[in-house]
Formats: structure tokens, sequence, C-alpha cells
């Protein structure tokens, strides 16, 4: 289940496979991208740079690399 603060997308297991399905675009003011847009170095910056949180956590998010980065992959490897 995901965080009850946090926004996100739940895919069904397999669903890749079926290709692009029917769904409705939705646009909001809070979104960071809309269809189209990518993500690079840049935009994250500029998004982290606008952020309303302290100067020691902007740079620790601008620290992070995918090669850094693991996340919660160490303890949810261990649940399967």
């Amino acid at each position: 289940m995901p965080h009850a603060t946090m926004d996100a997308c739940a895919c069904s297991p397999g669903s890749h496979h079926k290709g692009e399905v029917i769904h409705q675009d939705t646009w909001d003011p809070d979104n960071i991208l809309t269809r189209g847009q990518t993500i690079n170095a840049k935009s994250i910056a500029e998004l982290v740079s606008g952020l309303d949180i302290p100067d020691n956590n902007k740079q620790t998010l601008l620290s992070l690399t995918p090669e850094s980065y693991v996340g919660l992959a160490t303890k949810l490897v261990d649940l399967m």
C-alpha cells in the first residue's frame, strides 16, 4: 500500500506487456512534469533549488545519483 501522503502510480504485474493503455491525461499545477517533458540534471537542480526545505537537505538531494542511491532495495530484497 502506498504511503498515505505520496502520490503514486500503481501498476499491475505484467501490465508493461500490454502496450500503451488508453487513459485520460490530467493536468494539475502541482505536477512537476507534463507529457513530453524529460528529466535531466538541470531540471532536477531547478526543482530542488525551488523546494522550501533547508539548504543541507537540498544538498543531500542533489548529491543522490542512481549509482549511490538504493533506497529501500536492501530491505525489500530480504522480503523475497
